[in-house]
């Protein structure tokens, strides 16, 4: 019973598309049908002549506004093409920064670690220094105690 609705309803569906196609056709040819109607005046050849100048003069305003958009067109893509160009150089010299700043910051950090190195063996030699001074220290302390002994 499905199957019979279906293909039913596909076959009312291409019907009412032709009768569609069929009223389209018809239009469509009594439009071309349809016959200019004019003014009848004393002289019908200046009709037609002033018929044309009236086309004439339509389409010249039509190219005239034509050539305005495409002027207002290339002025925008101009503008569009500057804000390229220049965001491109913006872009580039963003980049070079970035690119100074990270050799900068790769040249303090090696000069922190070499401060750093230094630091540290600045520390040791002080503590073997400080050391030695102790040594020496507790050697004379020694050496006093001794002589005040004897």
């Amino acid at each position: 019973m499905i199957l019979g609705d279906k293909t039913y309803l596909r076959n009312f569906e291409i019907s009412v598309q032709g009768d569609m196609l069929n009223l389209v056709r018809v239009e469509h040819q009594n439009k071309n049908n349809k016959k200019v109607k004019r003014k009848k005046g004393k002289n019908p050849g200046n009709n037609i002549y002033r018929d044309l100048k009236n086309k004439v003069s339509i389409t010249n305003n039509k190219q005239k506004s034509i050539k305005e958009k495409l002027e207002l067109v290339k002025a925008q893509e101009e503008k569009v093409h500057n804000m390229e160009r220049t965001l491109n150089e913006v872009k580039s010299t963003y980049e070079r920064a970035i690119k100074e700043g990270k050799q900068k910051q790769a040249k303090e950090k090696i000069k922190i670690k070499k401060i750093l190195k230094e630091t540290k063996n600045l520390t040791n030699e002080y503590n073997v220094v400080d050391h030695s001074l102790n040594d020496d220290q507790n050697m004379l302390s020694c050496i006093d105690e001794a002589l005040k002994n004897i």
